[in-house]
């Protein structure tokens, strides 16, 4: 996984967690991603993708995917 790629990951985490944070102020922004069960749901993910990059840091016979 490229430095980019991880940092992508992360950065998907982030802002969905600030949006998460600040329902109020992003109302417009989680109605397109389709209402708060899309936001959780996206949050989960990316929660999962970075859990497994943290998981995989350092280990150089982790799977890439």
């Amino acid at each position: 996984m490229t430095r980019e790629q991880k940092l992508a990951i992360l950065h998907d985490r982030n802002v969905l967690l600030a949006i998460k944070a600040q329902p109020r102020r992003y109302t417009v922004l989680i109605d397109r991603m389709g209402g708060p069960a899309a936001l959780e749901d996206r949050l989960a993910a990316a929660q999962d993708r970075f859990m497994e990059l943290l998981n995989n840091h350092g280990n150089p016979q982790a799977p890439t995917a």
